[in-house]
């Protein structure tokens, strides 16, 4: 049975859960979590050789961070409700979408949603900046293994590397997406959840965020449909090879 955590160990335990149960689906909803258990492992490898300012601080926001997923994960799956951010990323999971775009979809609901809320309910009644160096390196560690991940990926998705020489001139999101920019989005989101707490701030933050989505899950332009097309035909669609490929 899926649910919450109470420690770093119990997120990768639950991760795996739900990695496994939707291999067994042969849902590509496994990507993005089978990408976030990889994080989560690094993660916890920093805080036992002491990478972060406040090592207990940050299995904390990990934990708290890792929930916001968790929640909305179990949520979906019971049809109860849930963001917006998060019900674009998981409905896609039916959707002849790329690999990539199964990724930044989950990365585009839980760092631009999710973050800036983990990281204020992390430092409730105290100063956020204290955290902001260990906010900026959980975002590292996330840019680098995704960065890690997409080269790994090429394996079962041979054409990928053309969505970048060939539509690199387009401002299409898929095409752009930075986590850096999205990690710079997030802190500015946390300050002002800090300050506004109240479920008017989450709203308009999830409707922004969730409009993001939609325009991973449906990119405009003629080359990229085009380029979208030919590089998911490529594309192995063995959902259990995929994973193995993220998680080597």
């Amino acid at each position: 049975m899926i649910k919450t955590a109470n420690s770093i160990d119990e997120v990768i335990d639950v991760l795996d859960a739900i990695v496994a149960g939707e291999i067994r689906r042969k849902s590509k909803l496994a990507y993005f979590p089978a990408l976030y258990l990889k994080v989560t492992r690094r993660v916890k490898q920093g805080i036992l050789n002491q990478e972060f300012e406040d090592n207990l601080r940050m299995e904390f926001l990990d934990v708290v961070f890792a929930n916001r997923y968790i929640d909305a994960y179990i949520a979906f799956r019971n049809g109860r409700p849930l963001t917006s951010s998060w019900r674009v990323a998981f409905e896609a999971g039916n959707k002849s979408l790329l690999i990539l775009q199964h990724l930044l979809l989950g990365m585009n609901a839980h760092i631009n949603l999710d973050l800036g809320i983990a990281a204020s309910e992390t430092m409730k009644n105290k100063e956020l900046t204290a955290i902001h160096n260990d906010f900026n390196a959980i975002n590292r560690l996330l840019s680098e293994m995704s960065d890690e991940v997409q080269n790994k990926i090429t394996g079962v998705s041979p054409l990928l590397g053309l969505l970048d020489r060939l539509g690199g001139n387009s401002d299409t999101l898929l095409v752009n997406f930075s986590i850096e920019l999205a990690r710079e989005g997030a802190w500015q989101f946390a300050n002002q959840y800090s300050h506004s707490p109240t479920p008017k701030t989450l709203a308009a933050r999830d409707k922004t965020i969730s409009n993001l989505g939609i325009q991973l899950t449906f990119p405009t332009g003629k080359l990229i449909k085009f380029l979208i097309k030919s590089i998911r035909m490529a594309e192995n669609q063995n959902v259990e090879k995929v994973v193995r490929a993220i998680s080597s």
